[in-house]
Protein backbone atom coordinates (compact mmCIF):
# COMPACT_ATOMS: atom_id res chain seq x y z
CA UNK A 1 0.00 0.00 0.00
CA UNK A 2 1.17 3.30 -0.93
CA UNK A 3 1.77 5.76 2.17
CA UNK A 4 -0.46 8.89 1.89
CA UNK A 5 1.56 12.08 2.17
CA UNK A 6 0.97 15.28 3.59
CA UNK A 7 -1.53 18.09 1.35
CA UNK A 8 -0.01 21.12 0.30
CA UNK A 9 -1.21 22.82 3.03
CA UNK A 10 -1.92 20.32 5.65
CA UNK A 11 -2.69 23.01 8.23
CA UNK A 12 -5.49 23.88 6.35
CA UNK A 13 -7.07 20.12 6.80
CA UNK A 14 -7.65 19.65 10.54
CA UNK A 15 -10.42 17.40 10.19
CA UNK A 16 -9.44 13.52 9.37
CA UNK A 17 -10.60 10.34 9.01
CA UNK A 18 -9.65 6.83 7.57
CA UNK A 19 -11.34 5.98 4.34
CA UNK A 20 -11.32 4.32 0.91
CA UNK A 21 -10.29 5.46 -2.63
CA UNK A 22 -11.41 3.16 -5.66
CA UNK A 23 -9.36 3.09 -8.99
CA UNK A 24 -10.71 2.89 -12.00
CA UNK A 25 -8.77 -0.33 -12.50
CA UNK A 26 -10.77 -1.99 -9.09
CA UNK A 27 -7.95 -1.43 -7.08
CA UNK A 28 -8.84 -0.08 -3.45
CA UNK A 29 -6.44 1.67 -0.98
CA UNK A 30 -6.64 2.48 2.36
CA UNK A 31 -6.20 6.82 2.60
CA UNK A 32 -6.83 9.28 5.34
CA UNK A 33 -8.92 12.01 4.06
CA UNK A 34 -9.04 15.81 5.28
CA UNK A 35 -10.98 18.49 5.35
CA UNK A 36 -11.25 22.05 6.45
CA UNK A 37 -11.78 22.77 10.39
CA UNK A 38 -14.22 25.77 9.34
CA UNK A 39 -16.28 22.91 7.08
CA UNK A 40 -19.40 22.59 8.03
CA UNK A 41 -22.07 19.91 6.98
CA UNK A 42 -22.67 21.10 3.36
CA UNK A 43 -20.32 22.46 0.36
CA UNK A 44 -17.44 20.13 1.93
CA UNK A 45 -14.88 18.69 -0.02
CA UNK A 46 -11.96 15.99 1.35
CA UNK A 47 -8.57 16.10 -0.06
CA UNK A 48 -5.96 13.42 0.01
CA UNK A 49 -2.69 12.60 -1.75
CA UNK A 50 -0.92 9.79 -3.32
CA UNK A 51 2.07 9.24 -4.76
CA UNK A 52 2.22 12.30 -7.52
CA UNK A 53 -1.96 13.00 -7.50
CA UNK A 54 -4.43 15.23 -5.60
CA UNK A 55 -7.54 13.60 -5.16
CA UNK A 56 -10.94 15.56 -4.30
CA UNK A 57 -14.44 14.36 -3.64
CA UNK A 58 -17.69 15.79 -1.60
CA UNK A 59 -17.47 14.58 1.90
CA UNK A 60 -21.56 13.73 1.89
CA UNK A 61 -20.29 10.98 -0.44
CA UNK A 62 -17.33 9.08 0.99
CA UNK A 63 -16.12 5.93 0.31
CA UNK A 64 -17.53 5.41 -3.16
CA UNK A 65 -18.77 8.77 -4.73
CA UNK A 66 -16.96 10.35 -7.42
CA UNK A 67 -12.91 11.94 -7.28
CA UNK A 68 -11.27 14.24 -8.82
CA UNK A 69 -7.73 13.41 -9.78
CA UNK A 70 -5.33 16.76 -10.17
CA UNK A 71 -1.68 16.97 -10.26
CA UNK A 72 -0.35 18.71 -7.82
CA UNK A 73 0.29 21.82 -9.82
CA UNK A 74 -2.89 21.88 -10.96
CA UNK A 75 -4.13 21.91 -6.96
CA UNK A 76 -2.30 24.92 -6.14
CA UNK A 77 -3.62 26.16 -8.95
CA UNK A 78 -7.18 25.76 -8.17
CA UNK A 79 -6.74 27.27 -4.66
CA UNK A 80 -5.67 30.46 -6.38
CA UNK A 81 -8.20 30.53 -8.37
CA UNK A 82 -10.84 29.86 -5.61
CA UNK A 83 -8.95 32.19 -2.95
CA UNK A 84 -8.95 34.80 -5.89
CA UNK A 85 -12.78 34.94 -5.83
Amino acid sequence: MEECVETPEPSRFAIRRRGILLSAAGGVREVVWRKASASDSQGCVEVTTMGSHVYIQDSKSPDGGLVLTLSPRSWGELLAAVRAL
